[in-house]
């Protein structure tokens, strides 16, 4: 019988990407991905991000997608 591993699934939200990591029971980085955000800047001092774009950042590899 195959027995389940733990998985624990970290997201890493910075401001030019979006990163996550799947570490095992141990602590070991078992898959990992990161993806590049478009940053908008329409004013001085404001820094904008399309939500559309975080949440595929997000969301693709975290379903295996």
């Amino acid at each position: 019988m195959i027995t389940p591993k733990s998985l624990y699934l970290t997201i890493d939200q910075g401001g030019h990407a979006s990163r996550v990591m799947a570490y095992d029971g141990d602590g070991e980085i078992v898959a990992s991905h990161s993806e590049d955000l478009t940053t908008h800047t329409p004013q001085a001092h404001f820094v904008e991000h399309d939500a559309d774009q975080l949440l595929t950042a997000i969301r693709t590899p975290a379903t295996g997608g």
